[in-house]
């Protein structure tokens, strides 16, 4: 106990010192990082710069390796066709098994699909009823056309 409490007496006495000694650290610290933004900023683009360059000058590569990787991808897609056909079989095979589940799910969800339904079409019908004005306009507005264009085909014949 003694030697916790003569440990937080030290630092007691001590925080007045520490301080001013922390915050001139970290301002020398601070100073000396705004004095090497300029160094920082320039390596920091010649990095970029350099990644850059070094994609470009992969490209050719990449190209190059095309060929090599869609074909090892199509002969893996092909050596995985047993397995692709095995997990369709298996997901086939659970539709059929959860058939009855899933009928009787649709039918109790019926009467809330209709009652969704009969509401947006209900809720609808002022959309409904202004589009069927827009297209009666449009069918008198271009009447003319479309009598002028039956009587061509009936020419035609």
């Amino acid at each position: 106990m003694q030697l916790i409490t003569a440990l937080v007496d030290g630092l007691g006495s001590a925080l007045p010192q520490l301080i001013p000694a922390a915050v001139n650290a970290i301002t020398t610290i601070v100073q000396g990082l705004i004095d090497n933004l300029p160094m920082l900023l320039d390596a920091a683009l010649q990095l970029v710069l350099g990644l850059t360059q070094g994609l470009l000058d992969a490209i050719p590569q990449l190209i190059a390796a095309l060929p090599a990787i869609i074909t090892s991808i199509v002969e893996f897609i092909i050596g995985a066709i047993p397995q692709i056909i095995d997990a369709g079989i298996q997901l086939l095979t659970s539709l059929v098994s959860a058939l009855p589940e899933i009928i009787t799910a649709v039918v109790e969800a019926i009467p809330q699909i209709i009652e969704g339904l009969v509401t947006a079409i209900l809720g609808s019908i002022p959309q409904i009823i202004d589009a069927g004005v827009q297209l009666l306009i449009s069918l008198i507005q271009n009447l003319p056309t479309i009598i002028t264009t039956v009587v061509g085909a009936m020419d035609g014949l």
